[in-house]
Protein backbone atom coordinates (compact mmCIF):
# COMPACT_ATOMS: atom_id res chain seq x y z
CA UNK A 1 0.00 0.00 0.00
CA UNK A 2 2.81 2.43 0.79
CA UNK A 3 4.44 1.80 -2.59
CA UNK A 4 1.55 3.50 -4.37
CA UNK A 5 1.70 6.71 -2.33
CA UNK A 6 4.88 8.18 -3.92
CA UNK A 7 3.52 7.44 -7.40
CA UNK A 8 0.24 9.12 -6.52
CA UNK A 9 2.01 12.17 -5.11
CA UNK A 10 4.18 12.41 -8.21
CA UNK A 11 1.14 12.19 -10.48
CA UNK A 12 -0.62 14.92 -8.52
CA UNK A 13 2.44 17.15 -8.60
CA UNK A 14 2.77 16.91 -12.38
CA UNK A 15 -0.89 17.01 -13.34
CA UNK A 16 -2.78 20.10 -14.37
CA UNK A 17 -4.75 21.71 -11.53
CA UNK A 18 -8.45 20.90 -11.61
CA UNK A 19 -9.33 24.60 -11.53
CA UNK A 20 -7.55 25.30 -14.82
CA UNK A 21 -9.00 24.78 -18.27
CA UNK A 22 -7.25 22.34 -20.56
CA UNK A 23 -3.82 23.53 -21.52
CA UNK A 24 -3.35 25.65 -24.64
CA UNK A 25 -0.61 23.78 -26.41
CA UNK A 26 0.53 22.80 -29.85
CA UNK A 27 -1.59 20.16 -31.57
CA UNK A 28 1.61 18.23 -32.25
CA UNK A 29 2.48 17.86 -28.55
CA UNK A 30 2.32 14.24 -27.38
CA UNK A 31 3.68 14.79 -23.86
CA UNK A 32 2.84 17.27 -21.14
CA UNK A 33 4.23 20.76 -21.46
CA UNK A 34 7.50 20.96 -19.52
CA UNK A 35 6.92 24.52 -18.30
CA UNK A 36 3.24 25.50 -18.34
CA UNK A 37 2.13 28.85 -17.01
CA UNK A 38 -1.23 29.49 -15.37
CA UNK A 39 -2.99 32.75 -15.94
CA UNK A 40 -6.35 34.03 -14.80
CA UNK A 41 -8.43 36.04 -17.21
CA UNK A 42 -11.86 37.56 -17.38
CA UNK A 43 -13.69 36.32 -20.47
CA UNK A 44 -17.19 36.68 -21.86
CA UNK A 45 -18.06 33.45 -20.01
CA UNK A 46 -16.70 34.74 -16.69
CA UNK A 47 -13.39 34.39 -14.92
CA UNK A 48 -11.27 31.46 -16.07
CA UNK A 49 -7.81 30.13 -15.32
CA UNK A 50 -5.81 28.99 -18.31
CA UNK A 51 -2.84 26.71 -18.62
CA UNK A 52 -0.59 27.79 -21.50
CA UNK A 53 2.45 26.09 -22.97
CA UNK A 54 4.16 29.24 -24.24
CA UNK A 55 7.03 27.42 -25.92
CA UNK A 56 4.56 25.88 -28.38
CA UNK A 57 3.55 29.35 -29.57
CA UNK A 58 6.94 31.07 -29.76
CA UNK A 59 6.48 31.44 -33.52
CA UNK A 60 3.29 33.46 -32.92
CA UNK A 61 5.11 35.85 -30.62
CA UNK A 62 7.68 36.79 -33.26
CA UNK A 63 7.19 40.18 -34.96
CA UNK A 64 5.05 39.93 -38.06
CA UNK A 65 6.02 41.43 -41.41
CA UNK A 66 2.69 43.02 -42.30
CA UNK A 67 3.77 43.54 -45.90
CA UNK A 68 3.85 39.74 -46.32
CA UNK A 69 0.17 38.97 -46.90
CA UNK A 70 0.75 35.21 -46.80
CA UNK A 71 2.34 35.44 -43.34
CA UNK A 72 -0.51 37.62 -42.08
CA UNK A 73 -3.08 35.16 -43.47
CA UNK A 74 -1.32 32.15 -41.92
CA UNK A 75 -1.11 33.82 -38.52
CA UNK A 76 -4.76 34.88 -38.70
CA UNK A 77 -5.87 31.36 -39.57
CA UNK A 78 -3.85 29.80 -36.77
CA UNK A 79 -5.29 32.27 -34.27
CA UNK A 80 -8.81 31.63 -35.60
CA UNK A 81 -8.29 27.89 -35.10
CA UNK A 82 -7.00 28.39 -31.56
CA UNK A 83 -9.81 30.81 -30.76
CA UNK A 84 -12.42 28.28 -31.87
CA UNK A 85 -10.71 25.32 -30.19
CA UNK A 86 -10.47 27.00 -26.80
CA UNK A 87 -13.64 29.15 -27.03
CA UNK A 88 -11.69 32.37 -26.60
CA UNK A 89 -12.21 35.80 -28.04
CA UNK A 90 -9.42 37.17 -30.21
CA UNK A 91 -7.91 39.69 -27.74
CA UNK A 92 -7.82 37.42 -24.68
CA UNK A 93 -6.18 34.72 -26.79
CA UNK A 94 -3.43 37.08 -27.92
CA UNK A 95 -2.92 38.19 -24.31
CA UNK A 96 -2.67 34.60 -23.09
CA UNK A 97 -0.06 33.86 -25.71
CA UNK A 98 1.77 37.02 -24.62
CA UNK A 99 1.91 38.36 -28.14
CA UNK A 100 3.54 41.76 -28.50
CA UNK A 101 1.70 44.46 -30.49
CA UNK A 102 4.02 43.94 -33.46
CA UNK A 103 3.09 40.24 -33.53
CA UNK A 104 -0.70 40.58 -33.34
CA UNK A 105 -3.18 40.61 -36.18
CA UNK A 106 -6.62 42.21 -36.20
CA UNK A 107 -9.65 40.05 -35.55
CA UNK A 108 -11.41 38.80 -38.69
Amino acid sequence: MRKGIPALLLALAWSQPAWADRCLQGAWRTQSCPAPIYQGMETAGGNRVFCVCLEDFAHLRQPLDRSDSAAVTLRSRELERLSASYQLEWEPLQKLLRMSPDATVPAP
